[in-house]
């Protein structure tokens, strides 16, 4: 099956860090920046799963304290409105949640009966179609990404050094993301270039920076120019591809790469573990070495190319469910039919798409633009592969086959400089004996 044209999107996940003069202009009407807490409040505000407050947060009259909201994303966007080279940029906007139950008023500094703040900042689903059309209309987004770590004061004194940083305690962190318009491959991967090197270049100020962290991300949305799905064919090759090839797609990225700073990337073999053998005698055995290992490679075909749903709409959530539970997966594949469950548990549509999460945090254009054609050159490959269906990469067989991501990447079609740059990496990574960054549960058995 011959490609298509393919369309993709970038998202660049940083941490924001700015001086106080760029935060006051923002501070909203009837609070103060708060620098500095007592023990108690530390203890009140600090341990809040999902509102942390590592640096400043903002004071209310009656003495209460409150994170960021939009205000880190209004400075992004403020430092980005004289980049003549960017298309325009809007702020994502936020619902603010209140109480216990995320239920309540719509004023911001409800407090809960306990005294603690009570806020949880989340996205809308009517904020998640808002950024889906502006995508359409050839804006970049930047919204804050609370699932991003920012710095403690201590990290600050450690990591914000030289003369632009002297007075270290007049500047905060708070992470953000930057969501790209839709582009065309490859006529538009060199505009794509342009735009992030603007991006960077007026992000980096003498009252600001961005920050490249372990739990900030690139990722990588490929789709098709019209919004229509993939074949159905074609993503069941392409997920054979890369759950095979996992271990081995791993060694060309950063190993400390995590999904947030509550929780690691997620591999998508999770489904295609199995069980300790029942026989094993646990009086002899270590538990903390004995894991689960994978099922055989005809099993794990069979699963994957099963084919005898009652209609396409229940194989493409046949697919999902296999491959991906939630998108903290290394590839997200819960929009490849344009249908995601929003946090209310409704459907809704979306342009479809894949997305290629395991990236590692990166604001340079050259390495975004070998990441981006790398994970086309992986789609395009499906597709090409796509009428051998169940029989494609008929040589592996036994999960003893020895697999060598550079026959991967040379099937791929990659233009030269970004075959010779993962060529590069992969070279490193085994000069360094670095093994695959596998999950616990897929290390196999010492003792089998």
């Amino acid at each position: 099956m011959k490609a298509p044209t393919l369309s993709f999107g970038v998202e660049l996940e940083g941490l924001l860090v700015f001086h106080e003069t760029l935060l006051a202009p923002h501070v909203p009407a009837g609070l103060r920046i708060k620098k500095d807490r007592t023990p108690q409040e530390a203890y009140l505000y600090g341990s809040w799963p999902r509102i942390l407050y590592p640096g400043w947060a903002f004071e209310d009259s009656r003495g209460q304290l409150q994170p960021y909201g939009d205000e880190p994303p209004q400075i992004a966007s403020k430092l980005l409105e004289s980049a003549e080279n960017l298309p325009s940029v809007a702020n994502g906007k936020f619902k603010r949640v209140y109480g216990e139950e995320q239920k309540g008023a719509s004023d911001r500094d409800e407090i809960s009966e306990s005294g603690k703040a009570s806020m949880d900042i989340s996205e809308s689903s009517s904020d998640e179609k808002a950024i889906d059309e502006r995508r359409r209309q050839d804006q970049w987004i930047v919204k804050q990404d609370i699932s991003i770590a920012s710095f403690t004061p201590e990290d600050k004194y450690e990591v914000l050094t030289g003369p632009k940083f002297a007075n270290v305690s007049d500047w905060d962190t708070w992470g953000v993301e930057f969501i790209s318009p839709v582009y065309v491959a490859d006529e538009e991967i060199d505009m794509m270039k342009a735009h992030t090197t603007e991006l960077r270049r007026h992000l980096e100020t003498p009252l600001s920076t961005i920050v490249e962290t372990k739990t900030c991300g690139l990722h990588v949305h490929v789709g098709l120019p019209d919004n229509g799905k993939m074949p159905i064919e074609v993503l069941r090759v392409l997920a054979f591809i890369t759950v095979m090839y996992e271990d081995q797609i791993s060694l060309i990225h950063d190993e400390h790469r995590v999904a947030s700073r509550e929780e690691p990337i997620m591999s998508n073999r999770k489904k295609f573990k199995q069980s300790p053998s029942a026989d094993v005698d646990r009086k002899f055995v270590d538990e903390d070495e004995v894991f689960s290992t994978f099922l055989a490679v005809k099993e794990i075909r069979r699963r994957i190319f099963f084919d005898a749903h009652a209609s396409q709409d229940q194989a493409y959530v046949y697919l999902k469910e296999l491959l991906c539970t939630s998108k903290q997966h290394i590839i997200n594949w819960l929009n490849i039919d344009g249908k995601v469950q929003s946090k209310d548990k409704l459907l809704e549509k979306r342009p479809p798409t894949i997305e290629f999460r395991q990236h590692s945090a990166s604001f340079d254009a050259e390495v975004i633009e070998h990441w981006v054609r790398f994970c086309l050159g992986l789609v395009r490959l499906a597709y090409e592969l796509a009428d051998a269906g169940v029989s494609c990469f008929s040589d592996i067989q036994t999960w003893d086959d020895e697999l060598d991501l550079r026959d991967l990447l040379d099937q791929m079609c990659l233009p030269a400089t970004t075959l010779r740059y993962f060529r590069d990496k992969l070279g490193v990574a085994i000069a360094e004996r670095r093994e695959p960054v596998v999950p616990i549960w897929q290390v196999e058995f010492p003792c089998s």
